[in-house]
This record gives structure tokens, sequence and C-alpha cells, in this order.
């Protein structure tokens, strides 16, 4: 066996045997250091709430970090770290360049970096919950690496939660409220019931997952708060949050109001006219009381959902248009899908 790999190993054999995740994490990153040639290897944990992302253990010319508290980074600013968490999508850089790109959580080094691979890691059911980041001060192309690290970072997830619960067996919470994070001032809602604990990890699920999200609940309970904080705590927060009410107009009203117009498609259509879905375009688009959308606009709503695709009244093109939906009803729609009055796709 070549020597690089059988000291790796016994890395790994010697790593078995701690119980302490700073420690252990940390030697991870020693590992993924060494596999790479980088002399840098972070590792970031989204919290219960995910609204901020902690370097939990970094290992940065030939030392470990194990206060993982004093090296805390919010994620708001930083576009490379949140390209890779909203999208689970694996960045490789070659030629990195601190005038393009946001490096702040990099670690200020004599010589620059040059060179950058981030990794998404996903848990079990496919929700990046993590990043493994790596960078050199050589220009070299990392992402040969990319398939033994995202063993290491699988192996890194699984192993945290073990200990979690091994923790958490050997020290059990007297009740429910103590273990549950109190994830309301994550979200700027308030309560801590049940239900409403249970309304912050369905946030907590969809916040960085490009997905459109449908609300339903009675007038007044509180759903574009909700809405809100879903775009607020995500990763289009510094976009913008743009409300419709699709009772509040007529159809022709709404569907020029959402789609925009150009100059000479109506009587009295002397200009051009941006729409809603252009102008939240990179943010997020609340429709609310959709349940009361007329069919006819609903179809053209579902080319919006399925394509991207934006056609103005009055204009022969589409273009396209990086919107997320999220809408909220009072209505029972599986009812108005019955009486033909709501489309099912």
């Amino acid at each position: 066996m070549p020597g690089a790999a059988s000291r790796l190993l016994a890395q790994l054999a010697e790593l078995a045997w701690s119980t302490d995740t700073s420690a252990w994490l940390g030697g991870l990153m020693e590992v993924a250091a060494q596999l790479t040639g980088c002399p840098l290897a972070q590792l970031y944990l989204l919290d219960a709430t995910h609204t901020r992302l902690t370097l939990s253990a970094e290992w940065f010319d030939g030392e470990r970090r194990h206060d993982a508290a004093s090296l805390p980074s919010d994620y708001d600013g930083e576009q490379l770290l949140q390209y890779c968490l909203s999208q689970n999508r694996l960045l490789s850089i070659a030629s990195l360049d601190a005038s393009l790109h946001a490096t702040g959580f990099l670690p200020e080094a004599a010589r620059p970096w040059r060179s950058l691979l981030c990794l998404p890691l996903p848990n079990a059911e496919g929700h990046a919950v993590g990043l493994l980041v790596v960078a050199s001060r050589a220009g070299q192309d990392l992402a040969e690496a990319v398939e033994p690290l995202a063993s290491l970072g699988r192996f890194a997830l699984g192993q945290v939660q073990l200990l979690n619960r091994l923790r958490g067996a050997a020290h059990p919470a007297p009740s429910e409220q103590t273990h549950t994070p109190r994830c309301a001032s994550g979200y700027g809602l308030i309560g801590d019931s049940p239900r409403m604990r249970a309304v912050y990890s369905l946030i907590g699920k969809v916040l960085h997952n490009p997905v459109s999200v449908l609300l339903t609940g009675e007038t007044g309970t509180g759903k574009e708060l909700v809405a809100r904080a879903i775009h607020d705590c995500g990763s289009r927060r510094s976009q913008a949050f743009v409300v419709q009410n699709c009772a509040a107009l007529p159809e022709h009203l709404l569907e020029s109001e959402l789609f925009g117009y150009r100059k000479g498609a109506f009587t009295g259509a002397e200009r051009d006219h941006e729409g809603l879905f252009d102008a939240a375009n990179g943010g997020t688009l609340f429709l609310d009381e959709i349940g009361d959308m007329p069919l006819t606009l609903q179809a053209k709503l579902l080319r919006v959902l399925q394509e991207g695709e934006v056609r103005p009244l009055g204009s022969t093109r589409t273009h396209k248009v990086d919107v997320r939906i999220v809408a909220a009803t009072h209505q029972d729609l599986h009812k108005r899908v019955e009486e033909g009055r709501f489309r099912e796709d």
C-alpha cells in the first residue's frame, strides 16, 4: 500500500476513538488538506434554523483550529458560499482573484489564495447542510479531488450525527422544550409552542432549496409573515420581495400587473410597463390568495413555474426570469380542483 494512503488510514483509525466532536472534525480537515495538498481546509455547518453558517473546523498551515466559536461566519454577503448552499452545486475556481471574488471567509495569508474548491455536503434527504472548502496558494484544478472529499464530507456528517445521538443518550433532556432549538428569533416570528416549532422546522427545510412554496391557512394567521421569513433568511434576502394579492384585481389588470405589457398592447398602453415578475427578478414574488386566480391566468403562471419564461402582453417574445414563487391561500385547493376552479398541475 502506498505510504501516503497508509498514513491517512492510520489517522482515520486514530480519530475513530475520539468522542470530542471539535477535535474529530479538526482531524478530518487535516486529512482533507493532505488529500488535496492544500494548506487550508474548512468545514462549515448550518445551524438548526438554517439561518447561520458556522465554521466548525479548520486546518490552516499545519495547525488545527479548535475554537469554532471564535470563527463564526454568517454567510450573508459571502456570495461563493451562498451559491454553493442555495444551488447545492460544486464550485471550483482554478484562478481565484480577490478583486473579482468575495473571499472574506478565507484567512489572511502572506501570499494570496489562487485556487478554491467549495463542496456542498448533503444530508440523507439531499439538502445541503454544510460546506467543505479547500484552498491553495498555487493555481491548480482542485476539482480532481471532489470524489474523495465528498466521501470524507459524508463521513464527517454521519459521525457528527452519531456523536450527537450518543451525547443525547448519555445526557437525556428532561423535557421536549429543553432540547428543541428555539427558532423564533432566527425567523423574526413569535411563539415557541409545538406547532410553531413545527412551522420553524418547515421553514428551515425550504430556505436554501430553490423550490416554489405554497402556504395554506385561515385569513389572518400570518402567511405573509412566513413568506417574508423565507425570503429574509434565505439566499435571496439581498434582492426584492414583491407582494401581489391575486384577489384584489380583475383578471385583465392582474395579468398586465404580473407579466407587464408593451406599448400599444391595449387602449391606454402608451408605454412599456415592467411586470412584477421582472420587478422581482433575482428575488421573491409573493402571490397572496392564489386560490382566487382565474383559470386562464393560472395557465400563464404554469409556464413561468415550469420554464422560468415570461411573455408581456403585446409581445411576441418571451424572456427568462429568476424568481422564487411563494404563494398563499385560505382556500381548500383540492376541493377547488375537484370543482374545476383550480388547475391540478
